[in-house]
């Protein structure tokens, strides 16, 4: 007994050691072979699963119409948008999802819809990408033939950031110039002439300094400096003048305020974009507000919730056309998503789950504008859904007043531009969400994904 307890004890540390590489990519993903196990005993303890289904008429995904209420908030949001793009802007295209590990290991990719052809490649190929007044990156054709076709057969393009540190191959720099915002008319506050390029995935900021004049100027004391491209024929001839960077950040010794390192921070986090713009290019692609709406419908059922006075909440349904990462919704609310799904079953979370990070997008009743910024999720209390925004973006502290919530893009299935609630206060960092219906989901819900992303 005492040496099948010992093969036993190895076994277990084997595959802990063989399931390492994937909790280290994915810590919040169940790990492989685990989601069989986990609906098997929510089948166990609840036998009604395995005998009940959602009725066959309704359980076919449908392609969904939006209603008077979700047209007016999807033409809102796209009339924000839109307010939003760079003047010069030839295409508007909508972002799929962020990856790979660039600068202070932001993602250094950007995959966003949009399809085109080898005779595309001559003008598309690093052409400057903008959202706004901001500098995001650049277009990157892949040299392998393989790649090209797996994009090109996906309808997307892949758009390589500010954040990326090609290796082996000259590195993108950037000729900036950096001003306070302050006061403009103050002669002491200084502007500061930088050399920018992409940071290490261990430093703490995605973008660094590389030279500076002058070097020892206090930029904490005298206001937040903004970085914009200034004209360079050696480092960008083709890039317009005056897009911006990002904010400078100083590490600084607390005696005499040397300034040890200098870095950026750009206003916007890859995770949180949701639509970029191409500058240059023949002709105008720009999405319209339709585009928001391409979404696929199916119902399910809530089984079980876990108790209400915890700091978390699970919620099991029952379905069909189930996969995770869908978003659950009532109406033309958003509730949460699915975390994992295996046939008729699934686990299903709120936004607010501790941990989980959301793009939002923010619209302002009386501005009628649309900033984008990333949150992460703190769990909910009895009264409200909290998160903590870890990137602000284009907000600023106190900013959220009035206006309405919707979602980013979250994965490869979760559909952005869904509405989540207009009932919020931004306290500091700290966002918190008074919605009812929000911590009280009713008993039957549906799963959406994008239109053609369903199994």
């Amino acid at each position: 007994m005492r040496r099948l307890q010992n093969r036993m004890l190895k076994v277990y540390a084997l595959l802990l050691l063989a399931s390492l590489p994937f909790a280290l990519r994915n810590p919040s993903a169940p790990l492989p072979g685990m989601v069989p196990v986990l609906a098997f005993e929510h089948r166990l303890f609840h036998p009604s699963l395995w005998f009940s289904t959602v009725e066959a008429g309704a359980s076919v995904a449908r392609l969904w119409s939006p209603g008077p209420e979700e047209r007016l908030a999807l033409d809102r949001l796209e009339r924000g948008l839109r307010r939003e793009a760079h003047p010069q802007a030839r295409e508007r295209l909508r972002v799929r999802r962020a990856e790979g590990r660039g600068g202070a290991s932001w993602p250094d990719l950007l995959l966003v819809e949009r399809s085109w052809t080898e005779e595309d490649v001559a003008w598309l190929e690093g052409c400057p990408v903008v959202r706004g007044a901001d500098l995001i990156g650049f277009v990157d054709i892949p040299t392998q033939a393989s790649e090209r076709r797996r994009l090109q057969g996906q309808g997307l393009l892949q758009i390589e950031l500010l954040t990326h540190r090609a290796r082996g191959t000259a590195r993108r720099r950037f000729a900036a110039m950096a001003r306070s915002i302050q006061d403009k008319k103050d002669l002491e506050h200084r502007p500061i002439r930088l050399i920018v390029e992409a940071s290490t995935p261990k430093d703490p900021y995605p973008l660094r300094s590389l030279r500076s004049s002058p070097e020892q100027i206090d930029t904490r004391s005298q206001g937040p400096y903004l970085a914009r491209i200034v004209r360079s024929s050696e480092l960008h001839p083709a890039l317009p003048e005056g897009l911006v960077l990002g904010w400078i950040q100083d590490e600084v010794y607390a005696r005499d305020g040397f300034v040890q390192s200098r870095w950026l921070l750009p206003r916007w986090h890859p995770r949180g974009l949701v639509q970029v713009e191409l500058l240059g290019g023949p002709g105008s692609r720009s999405p319209d507000s339709d585009d928001w709406s391409r979404q696929t419908r199916a119902p399910a059922r809530v089984i079980w919730r876990s108790p209400e006075n915890l700091g978390f909440r699970r919620y099991l349904l029952q379905g069909s056309r189930l996969q995770a990462g869908m978003a659950v919704m009532t109406g033309a609310r958003c509730l949460g998503r699915i975390e994992w799904a295996d046939g008729q079953v699934a686990l299903a979370v709120p936004l607010s789950k501790r941990g989980a990070i959301l793009p939002m997008l923010w619209w302002g009743g009386e501005s009628r504008r649309v900033k984008a910024f990333l949150v992460e999720g703190m769990g909910s209390s009895w009264n409200a859904d909290r998160f903590r925004v870890l990137h602000q973006g284009h907000l600023e502290t106190g900013f959220l007043e009035g206006g309405q919530l919707f979602t980013g893009t979250l994965g490869r299935v979760f559909p952005a531009g869904l509405l989540i609630t207009d009932l919020f206060e931004l306290e500091g960092r700290t966002l918190s969400l008074r919605d009812d219906l929000l911590r009280s989901w009713p008993a039957e819900v549906e799963v959406v994904s994008m239109a053609g992303r369903v199994r």
